[in-house]
């Protein structure tokens, strides 16, 4: 019913920020390595093919560890935020009581009748 519908939506929800957030991982290192070197350009000064490689490498090592692993550790850490809250309301319901005249062997299904050949 209603909490499904709320889950489905919750979940399209991330799956869409989960796919901006890949887009944005693919298209970072466009746009950085534009705007530097077309600032660069703009000022009047030149480019050097040493200074373009070594840029765009270290453009390469932020967008690995500042777009993937960093939208990565938020998406955990949503994700763990909401088991715990999950686990914590289980844990706060109240615990189920067994009939006093029920034996553990009883409750599992299994017969006192001693064994015989």
């Amino acid at each position: 019913g209603r909490a499904r519908a709320e889950e489905v939506r919750g979940v399209q929800r991330a799956n869409r920020l989960r796919a901006a957030n890949e887009s944005i991982y693919f298209v970072a290192p466009l746009l950085q390595g534009f705007c530097t070197f077309a600032l660069h350009v703009w000022r009047g000064k030149a480019l050097t093919p040493s200074m373009v490689v070594t840029t765009l490498v270290l453009f390469n090592t932020l967008q690995l560890h500042l777009t993937k692993f960093l939208a990565l550790g938020i998406e955990f850490g949503s994700q763990a935020a909401v088991g715990a809250r999950r686990i914590q309301r289980l844990l706060e319901l109240p615990e189920a009581r067994r009939a006093p005249d029920a034996a553990p062997d009883a409750a599992r299904g299994v017969g006192t009748a001693a064994l015989t050949d």
